[in-house]
Parts: structure tokens; C-alpha cells; sequence
């Protein structure tokens, strides 16, 4: 919710960062779904930002989406 409401208002690096530390969470947590909302929170920031998402966010969301069947 927070990257969400930094990105609204135009802070793309305090959305970024806050998507960075919920990404971490949720691995720490070994929370499979969140981790998954993260990276694709994160490359969606990345092509509204006008930017090719790095591959391995990518990759790795794709992977876990098959994992969890969703």
C-alpha cells in the first residue's frame, strides 16, 4: 500500500524502496503470494516508469505464479 501511495503522488525511487523492503519481508517470511504481488508490483513500476523490468523479477514472479497456480 505504501510504494502504491509514493507512486501516486510521483515518488517513483520511494515506491521502488518500499516494494524493495516488502519483497525482503516476504522472503524472510517465506510468504510465497506476497513475494509474488511484490516482484510484480516492482516490474509494473519499472514499465509505468517507461523501463524494461529486469528479467529475473520477472522470471522469478512467472515461476512462483506456476508454483502457486495462480
Amino acid at each position: 500500500m505504501r510504494a502504491l501511495a509514493l507512486s501516486r503522488k510521483g515518488d517513483a525511487e520511494g515506491a521502488r524502496q518500499a516494494l524493495q523492503a516488502g519483497i525482503e519481508a516476504a522472503r524472510s517470511a517465506r510468504d510465497l503470494f506476497e513475494l509474488t504481488l511484490g516482484l510484480l508490483a516492482l516490474a509494473d513500476l519499472d514499465r509505468r516508469r517507461g523501463c524494461e523490468p529486469a528479467l529475473e523479477v520477472v522470471s522469478e514472479a512467472r515461476s512462483l505464479m506456476e508454483r502457486l497456480k495462480i
